[in-house]
């Protein structure tokens, strides 16, 4: 959650867009081993994550296949637990027109 934090932290900052990276990457990489062993619990902060980096890379016209990518892997999580998680169904109702 902090390796999120950060990235969202950092994302104000053009300067820091390495960094922005750095941070949303290890915070996925981390979820993934967590959603692996327990999807339940780590699928949601997985699409959080997915929805941060979706974002990051939108503000990069070089990125839009990598920002669709990782939006698109957010609808899908958040679809999935919309209705047992805050966060997932505040995702859904973003997401939903662009991938519904």
């Amino acid at each position: 959650m902090t390796y999120n934090n950060l990235g969202n932290f950092y994302s104000d900052d053009a300067d820091r867009r390495k960094e922005t990276e750095g941070c949303y990457q290890e915070a996925l990489e981390i979820y993934k081993r967590l959603a692996a062993a327990q999807p339940s619990v780590y699928e949601p902060d997985l699409a959080v994550t997915c929805i941060g980096l979706g974002l990051f890379y939108s503000a990069d016209a070089n990125q839009d296949e990598r920002s669709e990518d990782y939006l698109q892997q957010a609808f899908a999580i958040a679809e999935k637990y919309r209705e047992t998680n805050f966060c997932c169904a505040q995702i859904y109702d973003e997401l939903k027109d662009y991938f519904g």
